[in-house]
């Protein structure tokens, strides 16, 4: 309940007097909800748990960190770069990081583009990277290529052998959410 909210709260005191029991996310709501509740209805407890979304993230990277049998060719010492969600401006701003040595990266681009996928193999071509597509390493991987990742649903798999994540978005006005 951002601070912001709070007048309109008047509308939803009925319905939340209702209830036996009210979690949520953060201190200052169960404060407040303390405040202008437990006054009308006692009974009800009010406490913070946190933001749930979160730890479904959380529980689904511990389970991925037991699949994937390509995983064992990201257990070298270099840094694993997952650049998430990349849109073209996104990789531009990028490009310096993939010429640095001694990481690895993995570019997943917004929507899986077959010319923003190419443009992106074209240049890496062009300045000696060797860059694979994805859906061809998992045919023949090998422990040392950048990754273009053209499949949809890689995601939670490809965080949880990530050492830094860069989520995309924010240089073309679309700000990812906490979760990611």
């Amino acid at each position: 309940l951002p601070e912001r909210n709070e007048g309109r709260f008047s509308y939803y005191r009925r319905w939340t007097a209702l209830c036996d029991s009210i979690r949520t996310v953060d201190d200052h709501s169960a404060q407040f909800l303390k405040t202008s509740l437990i006054p009308l209805a006692p009974e009800i407890e009010i406490q913070k748990t946190g933001d749930p979304r979160v730890e479904r993230v959380l529980r689904r990277k511990e389970m991925q960190r037991k699949s994937p049998p390509w995983k064992d060719f990201f257990a070298f010492p270099e840094v694993k770069v997952v650049s998430a969600s990349v849109w073209p401006k996104d990789f531009e701003a990028l490009k310096p990081s993939l010429l640095l040595p001694g990481a690895r990266h993995l570019l997943v681009p917004h929507e899986p583009d077959e010319n923003f996928i190419k443009a992106i193999l074209a240049w890496g071509k062009e300045n000696g990277l060797k860059m694979r597509r994805w859906s061809h390493w998992l045919q023949e991987p090998d422990d040392t290529s950048h990754l273009v990742v053209d499949q949809v649903g890689q995601l939670a798999e490809l965080y949880a052998i990530a050492d830094f994540v860069f989520v995309g978005g924010s240089f073309v006005g679309r700000i990812h959410n906490v979760l990611e």
